[in-house]
């Protein structure tokens, strides 16, 4: 039971990489440009789906297994227990919920967790693959319209390149040395806590005899 769920994993993960390899031709107007990205688009959201349908249809199978163990030893608590993961796994668990699993139940829950993380990671990363070459599409397209002397098709690819790579802009994350950026306030530096003068109490001064 702990081998299947990686195996769906790294299926999905394949499917997501051979989707994103480069087209075998460049486009030759904007228009046949977006209509490839829109069914790369489309492509990309089927093949993010079937894997997830893959990995909820091993986590209902565990969770028949465990339902079975739980019924055979007369584990009413862990029985329900499975039943109650069947209407809550679309959804993260909370800290208390998770406490209240079984042990059994919450080994296979977080294997299912992390399946379901991978996966996500792996389709942002095919996502940004897929905007990085439709930005590159956009570049060459654009190039080769201003060359033939077709400058209104080279504005509006630009145009939309301009947008496109907004999009990737926003989808590839910021690493610590890219602040500041436009909306954003940069983060917070630390204080540097100053050395606090110790004050000595002043001695009193003796009044002098006469």
């Amino acid at each position: 039971m702990t081998a299947r769920p990686l195996v769906l994993v790294i299926a999905g993960l394949l499917a997501l990489a051979a989707y994103a390899a480069p087209p075998p031709a460049p486009p030759e107007t904007l228009p046949a440009a977006m209509s490839r990205q829109v069914e790369d688009v489309l492509a990309l959201k089927q093949k993010t789906d079937d894997a997830a349908a893959a990995l909820r249809k091993w986590y209902e199978s565990a969770l028949d297994v465990l339902k079975k163990n739980a019924q055979a030893k007369g584990d009413l608590d862990a029985a329900l227990a499975t039943a109650m993961e069947r209407e809550r796994m679309s959804r993260d668990l909370t800290n208390q919920e998770k406490a209240n699993l079984p042990l059994a139940s919450l080994q296979v829950r977080n294997q299912f967790d992390q399946a379901r993380v991978a996966q996500a990671a792996q389709e942002k990363a095919a996502t940004v693959t897929l905007l990085r070459g439709y930005v590159a599409t956009l570049e060459a397209l654009e190039k080769r319209l201003t060359q033939k002397a077709d400058i209104d098709g080279a504005l509006a690819t630009r145009k939309e390149r301009t947008a496109a790579a907004q999009q990737l802009s926003n989808a590839t994350p910021c690493p610590a040395t890219c602040w500041p950026r436009k909306g954003r306030s940069p983060p917070p530096r630390p204080r540097l806590h100053r050395r606090l003068r110790v004050r000595r109490p002043r001695r009193r001064r003796r009044p002098r005899r006469r």
